[in-house]
């Protein structure tokens, strides 16, 4: 993947925000140093994807950014999904209310039936705009 210009990233509080290690998985997670070699795992054609839950979002136009913020990393998205990476243990016990910590990601291709995304923004958002009792889809972020 190649990108032209800046990426933003967010800075949740540190010790404020457990990850989500049950939806997402990263592609280095049980391997040794030697074996995480960027220049080893491509030439071996392994995947380097990260694996992980996404959810259909929707922000109402009139939300405030204190409450609900998406950096996308250009201007043009289509239809594009979330995934939680972490979430905000300090605000609200009620799941509607709790801050999520997100990853935009959009459909990249498809090849041989099975669909590839990418990275398009990140965020936060209040879980009353993500779709989180809908049907969510596991997807590979290249």
């Amino acid at each position: 993947m190649a990108f032209d210009g800046a990426i933003s990233f967010i800075e949740p509080g540190g010790g404020h925000v457990p990850w989500n290690d049950t939806g997402v998985k990263l592609p280095f997670a049980n391997l040794t140093s030697y074996q995480t070699s960027w220049l080893r795992t491509s030439c071996q054609n392994d995947s380097v994807a990260v694996q992980a839950e996404a959810f259909d979002f929707d922000i109402p136009a009139n939300t405030s950014k204190s409450e609900a913020y998406i950096y996308y990393d250009d201007s043009t998205i289509g239809p594009a999904k979330c995934v939680i990476i972490g979430t905000d243990k300090h605000i609200a016990n009620d799941t509607s209310m709790k801050k999520h910590y997100v990853l935009i990601v959009k459909p990249l291709s498809d090849v041989l039936g099975t669909t590839s995304y990418e990275r398009c923004g990140v965020g936060y958002i209040p879980g009353k705009y993500i779709r989180l009792d809908d049907l969510s889809v596991f997807v590979s972020i290249e």
